[in-house]
């Protein structure tokens, strides 16, 4: 998630961004919890509101949602429901420049235990398939 790594000043992406004359839109990705034990449950829209405002300031390029997603089984919170608030917000407007997103659908273990393993596969949710067909169909 993106406030693992913002601590460090030398790692944040404005000290490797070429360029305006380099590029021709920037991407980000953006994760709610990874894991069903993580112990704290953000929602998409505190880390992107601080990464577009970052982007924002740093070149008037598109922006693009390369990678979002947030694990099923967390008791802090829903992923269905995460995902409904993070693409309201996207369709609607909130971040103007961002011009596309993509999902990561993916699942991994995360030790010995099968309920710690993190699933955003959207086909084992059907909730989580509706929010997409509901929202990004149309």
């Amino acid at each position: 998630m993106l406030r693992t790594y913002q601590k460090n000043e030398w790692n944040r992406f404005e000290n490797y961004y070429p360029g305006d004359d380099w590029m021709d839109w920037v991407g980000v990705s953006v994760y709610g919890a990874a894991e069903p034990t993580d112990d704290e449950w953000i929602e998409f829209r505190q880390p992107m509101d601080d990464v577009y405002a970052r982007l924002a300031a740093l070149t008037e390029k598109p922006i693009a949602v390369l990678e979002f997603g947030v694990t099923s089984g967390n008791p802090l919170g829903d992923q269905a429901n995460w995902t409904r608030a993070a693409l309201t917000d996207l369709i609607d407007g909130r971040w103007p420049r961002v011009i596309g997103l993509s999902w990561w659908n993916e699942g991994w273990q995360n030790d010995d235990n099968a309920a710690h393993d993190t699933d955003m596969w959207i086909q084992n949710n059907p909730e989580l398939g509706l929010a997409f067909k509901e929202l990004v169909r149309n």
